[in-house]
């Protein structure tokens, strides 16, 4: 079982070490216009590097709720607060659910899926919300 888990763990890092190598070579698209994100908004795609960014709500205590699917193909996601990266994922195929307080001075929120592999299927959908 020991070396089970060390070959598991050195193919993960092969395959984050390729697909960092791959990351230059993809399309990469950026949401055209910014979505408000105080309400639910849910996102799919294939295989390219998308950012989508959001206009946070305005106030305190405010909150976004993330929750993604990686499919059989490993995918990453980075959740960007303002352009800086605050959370990020993968690769790895497989559903989570993430929670996280924004910075009461934050303006946007960014969600960029990295999707490197041909066939891959991903869909992520963001919850926000402030007082």
């Amino acid at each position: 079982v020991k070396n089970i888990g060390i070959a598991v763990s050195l193919v993960a890092q092969t395959l984050k070490h390729n697909l960092d190598n791959l990351q230059t070579n993809l399309p990469q698209k950026i949401c055209e216009s910014v979505v408000q994100c105080g309400q639910q908004q849910t996102v799919s795609g294939g295989q390219q590097i998308t950012t989508y960014l959001f206009s946070s709500p305005t106030g305190s205590d405010r909150r976004v709720n993330l929750e993604y699917e990686f499919y059989d193909i490993p995918d990453r996601i980075q959740l960007l607060s303002d352009g800086i990266i605050i959370f990020e994922d993968g690769p790895q195929p497989g559903y989570a659910a993430e929670q996280f307080t924004l910075p009461d001075n934050a303006r946007y929120v960014g969600v960029r899926i990295i999707a490197e592999l041909y066939n891959t299927r991903w869909w992520f959908n963001i919850t926000c919300s402030g007082n």
